[in-house]
């Protein structure tokens, strides 16, 4: 009997102690194992961005950051992808949330100075870009890039160009000289040279979302709707919250005579988003092609709310207008029309020609400022207004500008103060010369 009980007891023992040690096994397991996942997210983020990926890139440090939401080098990471695609405000909240945990230490600064560069602070700070160009940084390629798209985002088309061909120089191969070529090839409205550009591309790294996203826009623009289905059906399986993917991808099935398909894919993007100016546009352009008019109206003036930029929608809704007898409004819309294409083909000139000859002139950044205003677009307006004003405090049409509109949003303390600086200005914008 007592040697039962101990033979008993020591299975217990022994029963405990796996247990126990399965147990230990499972907390370390259940500590490790995140962090093996969050290193290989970061790691392959990382590469991402080395391969200019940035959508994979922002997938991966989404993963990360979820687990490591407080480490350095991800939140690093995230500050430069978000400032390399445009999301300036991300970009700052990211470089914070960095500077929180390390400092502001030189990469931090670095990564500051390029954010500037990028929103069209270029000349102030050529001289840090072209000392790290000189110096062979390692992160050359993205310092040309920034200074190349810094120079985009204030229309200076012809030094874009010149900083280009430098970058191409350097890194024959790289395949981003030819996207950014075809960004350049865009903002001069040139489809055709942009088209060629982003398939060189994608001939290069199939793997490019954004060259085929660019590629796409340039192919409908083209009308050649079956060229794009396949880029557009790519892009669906990697982004696939992607919602002008599905617009795009609807517009191509509603003119390949798929109009039933394109209806189910616009219907999913507004039920996620029920005021998205793209799909409100298209959904109003297959209602009316089915002639129903009531329904065309609805969509279509909500998208020319939405966007009052949209050519083509307002096009359509002038024509949906006149199906349903409503002249004098169409003529209205019509007129409307007529502005805005004079409004963009003058800001096509500022664009092609007058910023690069004069990019420091205050009443050519305030010319643009209210073409852009004009026609709804109000963040880029502000921003050229300001930017007159920081140019020249005696430009008198960027005050007039800048007190309409605060007038407008009700903004009276601030509309006042712009009427005085521009009731004791000196000289007028068109004096003002390029300094």
């Amino acid at each position: 009997m007592n040697k039962s009980w101990t033979v008993l007891l020591r299975s217990l023992r022994c029963l405990l102690a796996t247990l126990l040690l399965l147990g230990l096994l499972g907390v370390a397991m259940g500590l490790v194992c995140p962090c093996l996942v969050a290193s290989y997210h970061l790691r392959a983020a990382r590469l991402a961005l080395k391969q200019y990926h940035h959508r994979e890139a922002i997938r991966h440090l989404q993963l990360c950051l979820k687990i490591w939401p407080s480490d350095a080098e991800a939140l690093f990471l995230a500050a430069r992808i978000a400032r390399r695609i445009g999301n300036f405000v991300e970009a700052e909240i990211a470089l914070n949330k960095y500077e929180s945990q390390r400092g502001c230490d030189e990469a931090a600064e670095r990564e500051r100075i390029l954010l500037r560069v990028e929103r069209g602070d270029v000349d102030r700070c050529a001289g840090f870009c072209k000392y790290w160009i000189e110096q062979d940084y390692p992160d050359a390629p993205f310092i040309f890039e920034a200074m190349v798209h810094g120079y985009l985002h204030v229309y200076r088309l012809l030094e874009a160009r010149r900083l280009l061909q430098r970058w191409r120089q350097a890194q024959p191969d790289n395949p981003q000289t030819f996207f950014v070529e075809g960004e350049i090839d865009d903002c001069e409205g040139m489809a055709a040279e942009a088209t060629a550009c982003y398939r060189q591309v994608l001939q290069i790294d199939p793997q490019h979302e954004e060259a085929h996203l660019k590629l796409t826009a340039a192919l409908l623009e083209q009308r050649a709707f079956t060229e794009a289905v396949p880029h557009l059906e790519h892009l669906r399986q990697c982004q696939p919250d992607n919602l002008l993917v599905l617009v795009r991808l609807a517009a191509c099935r509603a003119f390949l005579g798929k109009s039933e398909e394109a209806v189910r894919l616009l219907e999913d993007v507004l039920t996620r988003q029920p005021n998205f100016a793209p799909a409100l546009a298209e959904r109003g352009k297959i209602a009316l092609d089915c002639a129903e008019y009531a329904a065309a109206e609805h969509w279509l003036r909500e998208a020319v709310t939405r966007n009052p930029s949209d050519q083509l929608a307002g096009y359509n809704l002038v024509q949906c207008l006149r199906r349903l007898g409503k002249e004098v409004e169409a003529q209205e819309q019509e007129q409307r029309l007529y502005r805005l294409e004079a409004d963009l083909k003058r800001l096509g000139e500022i664009v092609r020609r007058d910023m690069s000859q004069t990019p420091h002139n205050a009443a050519l950044h305030c010319e643009v400022s209210v073409l852009f205003l004009r026609n709804g677009l109000i963040e880029p307006g502000l921003q050229w207004l300001n930017s007159a004003v920081q140019l020249d405090m005696r430009c008198t049409a960027a005050h007039q500008a800048l007190a309409k509109y605060y007038q407008q949003i009700g903004y009276s303390e601030l509309a006042e103060q712009h009427r005085r600086f521009a009731a004791t200005t000196l000289i007028s914008p068109a004096k003002s010369g390029d300094h």
